[in-house]
């Protein structure tokens, strides 16, 4: 972190500064600061965190990001595998989507893993990075990147959230959930759809907003949506901005996809589909891999 700060100083501006200010305002729910007099549980393992740091291609911007030393600690009793929606569901749910004519929005949920507890029983003892909390113990209550248990802890918190709303969990694939709605104007059932791949959420619904923000489009802000009555904050990018020359296929309510942007992960899922299929991503969509 000393070496990020004297960038900063040769450099004449606070790139770095800002980035670990950023990441520790948020980071910072995923520590129970123990007072001088409260002694570590027994039980606990200790674990170093220490901070990374890297530039993001699609506009230069810094990133810090606080990890955990998970390759440390003991391996967690329970499984720590967490599954992705795979490929070929995708491609499946989109189809259903097109015949349904539903919207497509994709979201990404914002320090995703830090949303969800922690399974393992560790604590720390607080960097410079904390200020004037530096030195003192604390216990990890949050997953934190580089945890062992930390994807399979944000893929069941997920989850759980996902059973909340109504959606049940797909047999033949467990990173689908479904729901039958009604669509109001004509009272057409169907089964809405969200794919979940990490934090990378693709809703298929009639009004795909109201499920990613809790309520109507217009009550909040764009592009930062917090969802009602839960706990995840969406980075909304919606669905793919501009649709390829000669496949601007249009159901009886508009465009299939909407001419928004899609975040890139999605951009890659879409990409690994089509070209295992032996075809073109500029078949279903020319996609802007450039985030808001």
């Amino acid at each position: 972190m000393t070496d990020a700060h004297d960038l900063d100083r040769q450099n004449g501006n606070t790139f770095w500064t800002d980035a670990i200010a950023k990441e520790m305002k948020e980071v910072h729910k995923a520590f129970e600061i123990l007072t001088d007099d409260k002694a570590v549980p027994i039980g606990y393992q200790k674990i170093p965190c220490h901070m990374i740091f890297d530039v993001k291609m699609e506009d230069f911007k810094r990133k810090a990001r606080l990890v955990a030393g998970g390759h440390l600690t003991e391996a967690p009793a329970t499984i720590t595998y967490a599954s992705v929606v795979s490929r070929e569901t995708v491609r499946i749910a989109l189809m259903l989507a097109a015949l349904n004519d539903l919207q497509v929005k994709a979201g990404d949920v914002l320090n995703a893993y830090i949303t969800a507890p922690c399974k393992e029983k560790v604590w720390t003892v607080l960097g410079p990075e904390f200020g004037p909390d530096a030195g003192r113990n604390a216990i990890i209550v949050r997953a934190l990147y580089g945890l062992k248990s930390a994807g399979a802890a944000f893929h069941a918190h997920l989850a759980s959230f996902m059973r909340q709303m109504g959606y049940t969990s797909c047999k033949a694939d467990p990173d689908l959930w479904y729901k039958a709605e009604t669509r109001p104007d004509d009272n057409y059932r169907y089964y809405a759809y969200i794919l979940c791949y990490v934090d990378n959420i693709l809703v298929m619904h009639h009004d795909s907003m109201s499920v990613l923000i809790g309520g109507p489009a217009h009550w909040f802000p764009p592009f930062f949506f917090i969802l009602a009555r839960r706990s995840f904050v969406f980075c909304f990018f919606g669905a793919p901005r501009k649709l390829h020359k000669t496949d601007r296929r249009r159901t009886k309510r508009g465009p299939f996809l909407d001419k928004m942007k899609i975040p890139p992960p999605i951009v890659a899922i879409f990409r690994l589909i089509f070209s295992s299929a032996g075809r073109s991503i500029g078949q279903l969509a020319t996609v802007s891999a450039r985030t808001i």
